[in-house]
């Protein structure tokens, strides 16, 4: 879990993002619990917003994103290489995430994708498979779901105003509502990921 430590705010929200998708594997013999399906929506559609503004509208993760589209298109090159190598036909997303749950994660994954790749692919894998070994769906959602309130609440409170107004006139985002909320109730720049939030969380609930 140290790749989530030690991450930028561009690497976790790409880092997550691609993770949650790979924990959406479904169990299909298992009925889901009421905590389960009221998280778990939380937990995918944050993470599809987040990706949405820092590949179409970067501008409102301006003091967040980083080097973030350039970790977007090298996790792409890569994931497109990790497919085209496997002998298996790929037919639907089920199949990409379970044989890139399958991948071998002893090896460091710099050594996997070399030094100059921005790729966060297989740091996603090792994370989910964090995730997945917590056995305990209600509680993995509880993670996922606390994380990327904590990721929203950070992006909105580091976005400058003059950029959220301007947001407003072309219909706003949710980054924005989020902001007036916080600005209304006064919390500015409460919300912080410090170093170490996320793996502190998932120690915590795994003991």
């Amino acid at each position: 879990m140290d790749s989530v430590a030690k991450s930028d705010f561009d690497e976790s929200l790409l880092l997550w993002h691609v993770a949650i998708d790979l924990c959406r594997l479904k169990d299909k013999d298992r009925a889901e619990t009421e905590t389960e399906a009221r998280l778990r929506p939380i937990g995918e559609t944050l993470p599809e917003h987040m990706l949405y503004l820092l590949i179409k509208q970067p501008e409102m993760l301006s003091a967040t994103a980083g080097i973030g589209l350039l970790r977007y298109r090298d996790t792409c090159a890569e994931a497109r290489r990790f497919f085209a190598s496997m002998d298996e036909w790929v037919v639907d997303h089920e199949d990409a995430r379970a044989l890139l749950l399958r991948v071998n994660t002893s090896e460091k994954p710099s050594t996997v994708k070399g030094d100059r790749s921005k790729s966060v692919l297989f740091d996603a894998v090792i994370l989910a498979k964090a995730l997945r070994e917590l056995n305990n769906d209600e509680l993995m959602w509880e993670v996922v779901a606390g994380v990327w309130f904590e990721m929203l609440t950070y992006a909105a409170g580091k976005c400058q105003g003059s950029t959220h107004v301007r947001q407003l006139s072309r219909g706003g985002e949710l980054i924005t509502l989020v902001w007036f909320l916080m600005a209304h109730m006064g919390l500015g720049d409460m919300y912080q990921i410090h170093e170490g939030d996320a793996k502190a969380k998932l120690i915590v609930h795994n003991q």
